[in-house]
């Protein structure tokens, strides 16, 4: 026979019910600490290939700083330029990599302005990359369909290249960002010559960063590593 229902306190007003349901101390405690081991570096899991950051709505302007070359980063790009909380990110991600392989990470891409998102973007369409494989789908379906229509009216590449650029204005006038390099918030990471290992080492040092997300691009027009931090 099953047993009986538990009978619970009569609640005096309507506040009641949320008091007699509320965990005690021990239970909080215990849940403060499960909390802290899924937050903690290790137990992040690596993100799918196709998870995005991008297409966000601007929370508002932050202040960045200029990162340069250290002893785990080999910056090669003259605009990497990102946020306190961005490059700490990429920092720790650089310290993890040269821990394991002994060598820096090497970053080729950083901030971009409308202008160099619009050209990037226009060479993926031009060597016939997935859009919408790589950006979030609503603004990368409005750039793609610009650009078909630039070739369907036999447009110069030039024009073209200017078409996307003001539709990413536009884009970012709604409060959207169809990447995260417009916002100071993205690096690209030089994937030539990184042996199986050192991309096995490399995913590991991002799987333990949260809030980080990995895009595999090797088989892109410019093939690299795109990290949204």
């Amino acid at each position: 026979m099953a047993p009986p229902d538990p009978v619970l306190p009569r609640a005096t007003d309507p506040a009641e019910p949320l008091r007699a349901s509320r965990p005690g101390p021990r239970l909080w405690g215990a849940s403060l600490l499960l909390a802290a081991a899924l937050l903690a570096p290790g137990a992040s899991a690596s993100p799918p290939k196709h998870l995005r950051a991008e297409g966000k709505a601007s929370s508002g302007a932050q202040a960045t700083r200029l990162v340069r070359t250290g002893d785990d980063l080999d910056v090669q790009t003259g605009n990497l330029r990102l946020t306190d909380a961005a490059r700490g990110r990429l920092e720790r991600i650089a310290a993890r990599f040269h821990k394991v392989t002994k060598r820096r990470l090497v970053i080729t891409g950083g901030s971009r302005t409308p202008t160099r998102q619009a050209e990037l973007m226009f060479e993926k369409l031009d060597h016939g990359d997935n859009l919408l494989a790589l950006y979030e789908k609503a603004l990368a379906t409005e750039i793609q369909v610009a650009y078909r229509d630039g070739v369907k009216r036999h447009l110069s590449k030039a024009k073209q290249i200017t078409a996307i650029r003001d539709l990413i204005n536009a884009q970012i006038k709604r409060g959207l960002f169809i990447s995260r390099h417009l916002q100071s918030g993205a690096a690209d990471v030089r994937s030539i010559n990184m042996t199986p290992a050192r991309v096995q080492a490399f995913r590991a040092s991002v799987a333990a960063e949260p809030g980080v997300v990995l895009l595999d691009e090797r088989d892109a027009a410019e093939q690299h590593f795109h990290l949204s931090l």
